[in-house]
Parts: C-alpha cells; sequence; structure tokens
C-alpha cells in the first residue's frame, strides 16, 4: 500500500494525530514516488484532495477524496512512465 511509513510515526517524524490513509500498491523498486526533491504529491483544494503516483505496473495514476474520508477515487491513466529512473517523479498541483 502506497502509505507514510509506521516507523516514521513511531519515530516521532509525523504528529500522533496525523491520520495514515492507505491507497493503493504503488511503485516500490525505487524511490520515484517518495524523492527527496518531489513536490506536491497530494494537494488540498477546498474539501478534496488529489494525489498522482505510479502504481505498480508503472503506470500514472491520479486520485482524489472527500478531506475526511478514507475511501479514494483512483484513476489509471494511459501513461507510462519511466518509474526506472528516479528522476521522473509525478508532482500534481490544481489550478
Amino acid at each position: 500500500m502506497l502509505w507514510l511509513s509506521q516507523s516514521a510515526l513511531t519515530q516521532g517524524l509525523i504528529k500522533p494525530d496525523v491520520k495514515l490513509i492507505p491507497v493503493d500498491s504503488g511503485w516500490a523498486r525505487n524511490s520515484v514516488n517518495a524523492v527527496a526533491f518531489r513536490k506536491n504529491s497530494l494537494v488540498t483544494w477546498k474539501d478534496t484532495q488529489f494525489i498522482a503516483f505510479y502504481d505498480k505496473a508503472n503506470e500514472v495514476v491520479l486520485g482524489k477524496r472527500k478531506t475526511g474520508s478514507k475511501q479514494w477515487t483512483l484513476q489509471r491513466t494511459t501513461f507510462i512512465g519511466s518509474a526506472t529512473d528516479a528522476h521522473n517523479s509525478i508532482s500534481i498541483m490544481v489550478d
């Protein structure tokens, strides 16, 4: 599942009031979904959050959910990324 690690919570890197919400299986063969220079992998606009990531098949996935909800609506796109190169990270923004 794509989410923040439990160890980050136990190490005090995440505030206790932060909720971890599972999304989907993401690409995990390198750090492309979690590189330090990645900007805006999750954005919030009004009452909706949006995400973008590579799934386990290297496909670009977009998702959204209402804040407070645990249910994500995911849409796999027709875009196949080059996730094997961690420099090809995905960022998202609402305009």
